[in-house]
C-alpha cells in the first residue's frame, strides 16, 4: 500500500500520515520502502510484529465491546447501523463540496 492511498482513504495530511508511519516504522510495526520506478512513491508493509499488536488490541478490543452491545436490542443497533451510513453520506457529500 502507498503512503499516499493510505492519506487519500483516511482524508488526513501526508505530513500527519508520514509521521505516524516513521513512528510505527520505528517499533517495528511496518516497513517502508521506495518504488523501483519512481522513487518518490512509498510502499508500506505490515510486519509481524504490526499484525501480532493489530491482533491483540483488535480481540481486546471487540471482546470489550461485545459485552457492551450484547445488552443493546438489535433493533437500537441497526438504527444507529442506519444513522452512521447516512452521516457518512452527508460527510462525503459535503467534502465535496468544500474541495470545490
Amino acid at each position: 500500500m502507498k503512503i499516499s492511498d493510505v492519506s487519500d482513504a483516511l482524508s488526513l495530511p501526508r505530513p500527519g500520515v508520514t509521521r505516524t508511519v516513521k513512528d510505527m516504522e520505528a517499533k517495528g510495526y511496518v516497513k517502508k520502502f521506495a518504488s523501483a520506478e519512481d522513487g518518490r512513491v512509498t510502499y508500506l508493509t505490515v510486519t509481524e510484529s504490526g499484525k501480532a499488536i493489530s491482533d491483540k488490541y483488535n480481540k481486546r478490543y471487540f471482546t470489550i465491546l461485545s459485552g457492551y452491545v450484547d445488552s443493546i436490542p438489535e433493533e437500537d443497533i441497526l438504527c444507529t447501523i442506519r444513522t452512521m451510513e447516512n452521516f457518512y453520506k452527508i460527510m462525503c457529500e459535503r467534502r465535496i463540496d468544500l474541495d470545490k
